[in-house]
């Protein structure tokens, strides 16, 4: 698991890091104000989301983990009838029960930014964000399943390892597991999922072909760091920039394979 990253439009853009998501730390921490809003906005309970569910993209994050997870807490009001039927995918329902099931993993790392799952507005969004997520896992696990793909066991057991670790050991682990409602037996098969995702998505797209070009690393300083005071010059920070336009790229491109799948099935959101 790789340190901090925010994203260098998700902060320019903002004005504040969201902390959550994994891999290097953006570009803008070192140039943005880091002016904190006094309410953090919906979009950004979404990208945290988007982390604590295990979004779909390339190289994407599992489960969050937050190192300070045992001094959170939040509670979340369930009010809806849990066997409604949300949406269909191919004939499978998605029902209220896993979208509230979801959404209880999520608030520890939600009410760690502030954010109030039990807001209304917030919580449809984001109700709305898990249903698109469950459609685009169900069709890349069918994908996977039809295409004969399996998750590598090594690997799985690896990236437990790595959480435990992070985790300060087994019972920091554990204590984290039991706050997001979760046995080790499901982040298991969360992590085992998703790594099939990973593997079936890698095998499709052809990633490691996709680059950018020196221009649109200068254009994408010009738009977003340079005129800023105590910025960085585009030297110190064209890897960086690099790194995060190949993984936008590679992310459209994850989501262009996904909406191939989408346009070929029977989808209904209620």
């Amino acid at each position: 698991m790789k340190e901090e990253q925010h994203t260098l439009r998700e902060e320019t853009e903002t004005g504040q890091s969201t902390g959550v998501t994994e891999g290097e730390a953006s570009i803008s921490d070192s140039t943005t104000t880091g002016v904190q809003s006094e309410k953090p906005s919906t979009s950004k309970a979404l990208i945290i989301l988007g982390v604590v569910l295990g979004a779909v993209v390339f190289g994407g994050a599992v489960v969050y983990f937050n190192g300070n997870a045992d001094t959170q807490t939040a509670e979340v009001r369930t009010t809806t009838n849990p066997d409604t039927v949300l949406a269909t995918v191919n004939g499978e329902p998605i029902l209220q029960q896993e979208v509230d099931e979801r959404i209880s993993e999520a608030a520890p790392a939600l009410a760690a930014q502030g954010i109030d799952v039990n807001d209304p507005t917030v919580r449809t969004q984001i109700s709305a964000q898990i249903v698109d997520d469950i459609i685009n896992v169900t069709l890349l696990s069918d994908a996977a399943g039809e295409s004969g793909a399996v998750p590598d066991a090594t690997l799985v057991e690896s990236e437990i390892e790595n959480y435990v670790l992070q985790s300060g050991g087994e019972e920091g682990f554990e204590s984290q597991l039991s706050q997001m409602g979760l046995t080790r037996e499901v982040f298991t098969q969360r992590i085992s999922e998703q790594l099939l995702l990973q593997t079936y998505i890698a095998e499709n797209i052809d990633a490691e072909n996709i680059t950018v070009t020196d221009d649109e690393i200068s254009a994408f300083y010009d738009s977003v760091v340079a005129g800023q005071e105590g910025a960085p010059s585009l030297a110190d920070l064209r890897d960086q920039i690099e790194m995060q336009l190949v993984t936008e790229k590679q992310q459209q491109a994850t989501q262009e394979f996904i909406d191939t799948l989408r346009a070929e099935a029977d989808i209904v959101i209620n």
